[in-house]
């Protein structure tokens, strides 16, 4: 995922592996998008590329010389900053413009899969799946939020065989995680306990 931004924390370089561009999130970053104008609507501020080859060049000077600036809510993020403006910030008050110079990629972190009792969510039960949405995306891209008995939770995508993207120690850090990339909660939880 790809983000123009306007300030880093930078600690060391390099991103030291393969990555795929998550294209599903190229629409929230561009300008004159329904999914940019959707979010100025919902009194969010917008960080827009200048146009789809700026993503292309940004995404690949920062995968070639990024810095990796740290873990943030489960991403890997890796940034670097342009002599001439990438894109710009979108006050939703006011439709003003700040233009941006710094660019940033979020690379999801790996999910450890080694097989131990607490990390299978399924094992001793659920308590309530939550269906969370990417409404910016036509059709919505949709995840499952998992919470089991002792509070964890584990965030699954349909699209990928249910496949485990994300797992914490509370509902929190869960809601924090699909927020950070403008998810939403479907209204109502599916509680085990009603079944």
């Amino acid at each position: 995922m790809l983000h123009p931004e306007s300030s880093p924390r930078i600690l060391m370089s390099g991103i030291d592996r393969e990555i795929v561009l998550d294209s599903r999130h190229t629409a929230k970053h561009l300008p004159g998008t329904s999914q940019v104008q959707r979010l100025l609507k919902r009194g969010g501020s917008a960080h827009v590329f200048n146009n789809e080859a700026t993503i292309e060049r940004v995404a690949q000077a920062v995968i070639d010389r990024g810095e990796f600036t740290g873990v943030v809510r489960g991403y890997e993020r890796y940034g670097l900053f342009f002599a001439e403006s990438i894109g710009y910030r979108i006050n939703p008050e006011d439709d003003s413009r700040t233009p941006l110079f710094y660019g940033e990629v979020k690379l999801m972190q790996k999910i450890d899969t080694t097989s131990s009792p607490e990390h299978d969510p399924v094992k001793g039960g659920w308590s309530f799946a939550e269906v969370w949405i990417d409404p910016m995306l036509s059709p919505p891209y949709i995840l499952l939020l998992i919470g089991n008995p002792v509070g964890s939770c584990c965030v699954h995508d349909p699209a990928e065989n249910y496949k485990v993207v994300f797992s914490c120690a509370t509902y929190d850090e869960a809601q924090t995680w699909l927020l950070e990339d403008e998810y939403e909660p479907v209204e109502g939880r599916l509680s085990a306990s009603e079944l």
